[in-house]
């Protein structure tokens, strides 16, 4: 009788002590603020963080410059409106000085840390292949806003870039010059790396597909400063335009070396060297030079419109180049990402591989990593980067195949 009656008050505390968690457990759901976000870490309101990988010294450094300008004015938005779920966003800077070897070794520090969701750069294409897997096997965002290679978004699942490839660029630049601007015969100067290889193979395939001549191609080395001896030899081929892929540092250099050699073909150029630097170095002797680019200095969105008149305040500039626009679009997206997907590496880097962005200049997709952004068309005149439109009224934006 008496193990009767202590089985029966065993069996009341269990029921007792069932109730009281239950009720622990209703006041918790009601009156606590501890969450845990979706890695499983718990909410403690640290500051969420990326890093950027970029030239911020050495020849390519404004480049770099344009990237850190871009992710602090955005993050300078974010954070002024609370952040992200109540987090703040930090990003740390690494300078890889536009070399390879030293953007991997950086890479490397940046993929020890698991604070990083994301990495944005670095600068070219040969930096970005080399970095990419190294963040592969770390499973970070690997962000790319200039890297126009077409193999680096294949390169793993955590590849995206921020500008278009270099096939549909070179497509668009081949378009304009043969259907638009009615060249059939050009040279091609270019920098000897992975993207200028490419560029030079894709401008030749669609400019010769719709007849025109790619009458000779002509690389150049890294740092190479003295391009005579190449210009004079394509300026006894009389060619109609002489197309350069450089940086603006070397555009800037074979503008000048041209004029010297009086040489009247146009150059046409690409985004890589609209930066103020370019405009420093050569003034007005600049007039008349095409720079093919994403950037569309006529968007009406308003989006762009207040952005370009705050940043120009902001850090004193009086253009707006394509890199600080294919980087502030990348953050808005990882931005989203993080909004939706909450501090997971891999969701984000999911999301941010195919999506739809409200970018500066208008809405794009983004489709296993690769953009399908506007291109435009930006001209030299009395020393400023202005519209094409502008010194042309015939050009809408629209080529006609």
């Amino acid at each position: 009788m008496k193990g009767k009656v202590n089985m029966k008050k065993r069996i009341a505390m269990l029921l007792a002590g069932t109730m009281l968690l239950g009720l622990l457990s209703a006041c918790g759901d009601k009156g606590t603020t501890e969450t845990k976000d979706p890695t499983g870490n718990e909410n403690n309101n640290e500051p969420y963080k990326i890093a950027l990988i970029a030239p911020l010294t050495g020849s390519a450094a404004e480049h770099g410059t344009s990237y850190k300008t871009a992710i602090e004015y955005k993050l300078a938005e974010v954070n002024a409106n609370g952040g992200i779920n109540g987090h703040l966003i930090e990003c740390d800077f690494f300078d890889d000085k536009g070399d390879s070897k030293e953007s991997v070794t950086v890479a490397s520090l940046v993929a020890e840390n698991d604070d990083y969701l994301a990495c944005f750069g670095p600068f070219s294409s040969t930096c970005a292949i080399a970095d990419a897997p190294t963040f592969e096997d770390a499973g970070i965002v690997h962000f790319a806003p200039s890297s126009s290679h077409a193999d680096f978004t294949s390169l793993g699942n955590y590849m995206v870039r921020g500008c278009n490839t270099s096939e549909i660029q070179q497509r668009f630049y081949a378009k304009f010059l043969a259907n638009f601007y009615g060249a059939e015969n050009v040279v091609f100067l270019y920098l000897n790396d992975d993207a200028g290889n490419s560029s030079k193979e894709y401008f030749t395939k669609y400019f010769e597909e719709r007849g025109g001549k790619v009458m000779a191609a002509e690389s150049y080395e890294k740092e190479q400063k003295d391009f005579n001896a190449i210009l004079t030899s394509l300026k006894n081929m009389n060619p109609e335009v002489l197309v350069v892929y450089g940086g603006y540092a070397d555009v800037a250099s074979i503008i000048l070396q041209a004029k010297n050699l009086e040489i009247e073909a146009p150059i046409m150029t690409f985004g890589a060297a609209q930066q103020q630097g370019l405009l420093d170095v050569v003034g007005t002797e600049g007039d008349g030079t095409l720079i093919m680019t994403a950037l569309d200095l006529d968007a009406d969105t308003p989006q762009f419109k207040e952005f370009s008149e705050g940043y120009k305040a902001k850090y004193n500039v009086e253009s707006i180049n394509s890199h600080v626009l294919n980087m502030y679009d990348g953050v808005t997206c990882f931005i989203d990402a993080l909004t939706k997907c909450g501090p997971d590496r891999a969701a984000i880097a999911e999301y941010m591989r195919n999506c739809t962005v409200e970018g500066l200049c208008g809405t794009y997709t983004v489709v296993n990593g690769d953009p399908d952004k506007p291109m435009g068309v930006v001209t030299i005149k009395d020393g400023q980067f202005v519209p094409y439109r502008t010194v042309n009224p015939d050009y809408t934006g629209v080529i006609e195949d």
